[in-house]
């Protein structure tokens, strides 16, 4: 597991992401504790904000369009009413990303990038609008095919009783957690 390795880099350049160690909260490392002990110097965290910035600048530039809606059907893809259609749909997509949380959401994904070489961005749809939601890697769990490829994801997390609530309805969940729900919303 990378786990102890990413919490030595997070505790050094990125603290908000520092929970790697989550299953192992001893006294001695309470939850909420100052977590700053071991920065010696910014240069590392502010080197880290730069690379994120930079790569967003140049990756997905918001002022350009750095991707194209086109059908898999190369005949289809001849045809000017078809390209007028797949430009008028790549507009509204990319208006609808950029209304969204796109930009904070994958500047996130992009510190993550460049403290832990990789990053998790979760893309999904709330029935108004597109959802964008980083998603720290001390939450995900990583399984590879014979070849190597991750090819597997899975994500631990906590919801509050009202979150539970609203995910699943509440026909569904004891009466504990809809009582708690109805408590402490």
């Amino acid at each position: 597991s990378f786990d102890g390795t990413w919490q030595e880099i997070a505790l050094r350049i990125c603290q908000a992401r520092a929970n790697f160690d989550r299953r192992r909260q001893a006294p001695n490392n309470p939850i909420g504790q100052k977590r700053t002990a071991r920065i010696f110097d910014a240069t590392p965290s502010l080197a880290l904000h730069r690379f994120a910035a930079a790569v967003h600048s140049l990756v997905p530039p918001r002022n350009a369009t750095w991707q194209k809606v086109k059908s898999s059907n190369e005949k289809l893809n001849e045809s000017i009413a078809v390209q007028r259609y797949f430009d008028e749909v790549t507009k509204i997509l990319f208006a609808a990303r950029y209304a969204a949380n796109f930009d904070n959401q994958v500047q996130e994904c992009y510190a993550d990038l460049g403290a832990f070489n990789t990053m998790v961005l979760f893309i999904g749809d709330t029935g108004r609008e597109i959802l964008y939601k980083a998603i720290p890697l001390w939450q995900c769990y990583f399984a590879e095919n014979q070849d190597g490829v991750v090819d597997m994801m899975s994500r631990e997390y906590n919801f509050t009783a009202r979150q539970a609530v609203a995910e699943f309805g509440p026909d569904v969940l004891p009466q504990a957690i809809r009582t708690a729900a109805e408590r402490t919303p």
